[in-house]
């Protein structure tokens, strides 16, 4: 890793998981832990079986030929099969999904952007999809629409030049699917979302969910301007449906750290987060290639009353912190609607 510039700059190649840390509870979340392997639960039954419908990036590829080939018929239905068989997540369980910056080249000043989706910091490439994009852009001194430079069926959803750097934020408009009422219940236990099931209706067998992805990368304060304006851009809430905001910077920052999970721009208290960790190793060349103990969160806690946990940040390396949200479907044709939060950076 390196430091150019003022930006953060991933050295090509390599990552690998650190292990589990002690972390202290009642440090500002309810409810604060560090997690052992033992504990972590990486088969997740809510997302069994829907392999094909929602773990790939949110849209199920059979029912959406069009986004993939931008045309129906025959021949769109071909070519949506020819990038599900090259694509599609490996693990029907995997559902974190979160933004990472390489360098374009060794020694170069560019960073890629590409999104991943699977269990923790352990995952399998996204392609980029016109239809899925509801934002793609980078906050920094300005905002940039990034949907421009990112190729439709990519793996790359953009590239940044050396003066661009901030926040790069992704959006994703609602995709659906459903799910048998016990896998439902049985999601809603592993991912914390428990307080809605006096709700869940009983009497049904099938739950239909729509779900979105609100993803940010923090790829370090802009060069050009000061210290005090990096710190006013890296803890401004971005106008995300729901979002992770730090109170400092957290790659330059060691030790304790306070994030706020805001959901519609208020603060969201209960909710469950989720930190994971992975260091710099010159034998990992990417997510996908990093051990299974990435998969597991090196702490998990609740929100407080002002929606905000205390995270030790006392590692190198990259870093994803995640949270869910769950409300009442606001469409007719679906029972509940949610939110998938993450935030990534490279220390």
């Amino acid at each position: 890793m390196m430091r150019r510039e003022g930006r953060l700059m991933r050295k090509e190649g390599t990552m690998r998981d650190e292990g589990v840390a002690s972390s202290p509870a009642g440090n500002g979340a309810v409810g604060a832990e560090a997690v052992s392997p033992e504990s972590h639960r990486t088969v997740r039954a809510a997302r069994a079986g829907q392999s094909c419908r929602s773990v790939w990036s949110g849209r199920s590829l059979w029912s959406c030929p069009s986004a993939w080939s931008g045309r129906s018929g025959p021949s769109g239905w071909i070519a949506a099969g020819l990038v599900m068989l090259s694509t599609l997540v490996t693990s029907a369980d995997a559902h974190e999904f979160w933004l990472h910056a390489s360098q374009t080249e060794p020694d170069s000043d560019r960073l890629t952007v590409s999104a991943f989706v699977g269990e923790g910091l352990k995952g399998e490439p996204v392609r980029y999809s016109d239809f899925l994009a509801d934002r793609l852009a980078i906050v920094g001194t300005e905002a940039v629409d990034l949907r421009p430079r990112a190729g439709h069926g990519k793996w790359q959803f953009a590239e940044l030049g050396p003066a661009e750097s901030g926040w790069v934020l992704y959006e994703s408009r609602f995709s659906e699917h459903e799910m048998q009422r016990d896998d439902f219940v049985e999601y809603l236990h592993t991912d914390g979302l428990e307080a809605i099931l006096p709700d869940v209706d009983d009497t049904g067998k099938r739950v239909r969910e729509r779900y979105r992805r609100s993803a940010k990368l923090w790829t370090g304060g802009p060069s050009e301007r000061t210290t005090e304006l990096g710190e006013q851009i890296v803890t401004e809430p971005a106008g995300l449906a729901m979002e992770i905001v730090p109170a400092k910077d957290p790659v330059e920052t060691t030790g304790e750290v306070t994030f706020r999970v805001d959901y519609l721009g208020r603060p969201l208290a209960g909710c469950l987060v989720r930190a994971w960790s992975a260091e710099d190793a010159s034998t990992v060349k990417s997510p996908s290639d990093r051990p299974q103990l990435a998969e597991v969160p090196i702490w998990r806690g609740r929100t407080n009353e002002h929606g905000e946990i205390v995270l030790p940040l006392d590692r190198r390396g990259e870093w994803m912190i995640a949270a869910v949200h769950i409300v009442p479907s606001e469409s007719s044709d679906h029972d509940w609607d949610s939110t998938w939060s993450s935030l990534s950076f490279l220390r």
